[in-house]
């Protein structure tokens, strides 16, 4: 029986606003709920609709395990484009037998002891002609062994090719060798660049 001064119509219009309430409420526990665990619970690293990670303009560092070790995606962008302008150089560098373009790609050791080499060539009268196919190029940041504290950004480039040794006065082949490579290149800023600062060569050409 309904209770006097209480119609039908008040009950329900009275059930549906505890219902609207209930729901609100609901809502706004499952809100916070979800923001709590994206800013420190497992969800943080989870890419969902309205919550991508990386977050926009970021990427994760390639040499390391560590999720949470994001890099701006256009300083990413620049040290490779940095890179293959370096590397550029020292194609036309090590196939003109001019030493003197490499300053615009080398400091440091690397600068050294591709100097030496293309001195050596000169010194026989010959270049090098390199044909390269990379199989991957990473970007990332990863301490130089020599120099870990100013020298982060590294470049890893695994592929193969060719190299054609040939007589600079003549161009006439001298020999043909095939290549595969594995290295881990650093560059370091110097102005408004990235030079090659330093290589590691994790499996020897061949």
């Amino acid at each position: 029986m309904v209770r006097a001064g209480r119609s039908v119509r008040d009950l329900a219009l009275g059930s549906w606003r505890r219902t609207a309430i209930l729901g609100v409420l609901l809502v706004v526990v499952f809100v916070a709920v979800v923001l709590l665990a994206t800013a420190t619970g497992p969800l943080r690293r989870a890419s969902f609709p309205g919550h991508p990670y990386p977050p926009p303009g970021y990427v994760q560092n390639r040499f390391s395990s560590n999720p949470d070790d994001l890099l701006n995606a256009s300083d990413v962008a620049r040290v490779r484009a940095e890179f293959e302008r370096d590397g550029n150089i020292d194609l036309r560098a090590v196939e003109s037998g001019d030493t003197a373009i490499l300053s615009q790609a080398r400091t440091g050791n690397a600068l050294e002891s591709l100097r030496k080499l293309i001195d050596a060539n000169n010194a026989q009268g010959i270049a090098e002609r390199e044909q390269n196919n990379f199989d991957a190029v990473t970007v990332g940041r990863l301490p130089d062994p020599n120099d870990p504290e100013h020298v982060t950004w590294c470049v890893e480039e695994r592929g193969s090719g060719t190299t054609t040794y040939f007589m600079k006065a003549t161009g006439q082949t001298v020999r043909t060798e095939s290549i595969s490579f594995d290295d881990r290149i650093w560059l370091k800023p110097v102005d408004d660049r990235y030079l090659i600062v330093d290589v590691e060569v994790l499996s020897p050409a061949r």
